[in-house]
């Protein structure tokens, strides 16, 4: 009889315990991770007017992935114009690539601006988050390197350097260039590469157009997959 009480209680025992398990108990099993929004760090924008009179708003941001395990997917980028009113003159949404967790991305472009338009309001959004593991995500922040860059003014304004890819072959890779003054975006550019074989370090170029390069005192440099990955 004594026997039976002590298997029935070891029996009770590896129940509660495999229950607590089950609930994120253990301390050996880490509670799923909680999915936080991706987080528009900073954004800022000119209004230019080119030598025809046509107007354009040069824009740029900074994302930043606050999730530990969690991608985000085809991000959105949305650059909504006012005019003095406040009233809508256009708007525009950008779809860009992923960005890896924990990664801090910069982004860069242009769109027209109305006549009329005066303010512009940047925001992002992203639907789809999707949990991968820690060394994937490593690898993948670190799959591009922009190795140095030089600011060319003048009619055709660039910025140029090389770039090295720590992955596999690329199709394409997107360059941005995103410039600072007095620590506030004030506008960027982007622009894209060839195919990139792995390890390989490459040239780039990042056209601008009208004016093109602000007043800056400081450029971030990013670089993001384009195109299909090869082995």
């Amino acid at each position: 009889m004594k026997m039976l009480k002590k298997l029935c209680c070891v029996v009770l025992t590896a129940a509660v315990a495999a229950a607590a398990v089950g609930c994120g108990g253990s301390a050996s099993t880490p509670a799923a991770q909680k999915m936080q929004k991706l987080k528009l760090v900073q954004s800022g924008y000119e209004i230019e007017t080119d030598g025809l009179g046509d107007r354009y708003v040069y824009y740029g941001v900074k994302l930043r992935n606050p999730n530990k395990l969690k991608k985000a997917s085809a991000p959105v980028i949305r650059v909504t114009r006012y005019d003095k009113k406040g009233e809508v003159t256009g708007t525009e949404d950008w779809t860009v690539g992923t960005i890896w967790p924990k990664q801090t991305a910069y982004f860069a472009n242009m769109t027209t601006a109305e006549k009329d338009t005066v303010n512009v309001k940047i925001s992002v959004y992203a639907e789809d988050y999707v949990e991968i593991d820690q060394e994937k995500a490593k690898a993948e922040r670190n799959r591009f390197k922009v190795l140095n860059y030089r600011v060319n003014r003048g009619d055709d304004p660039t910025v140029v350097g090389e770039l090295k890819n720590n992955g596999a072959k690329v199709d394409s890779v997107m360059i941005c260039a995103v410039f600072y003054r007095d620590g506030k975006i004030v506008g960027g550019s982007s622009d894209f590469t060839g195919r990139v074989g792995k390890g390989a370090v490459v040239p780039y170029q990042v056209n601008t157009y009208g004016s093109g390069i602000p007043d800056y005192d400081k450029v971030e440099m990013f670089a993001q997959n384009w195109g299909a990955i090869e082995d």
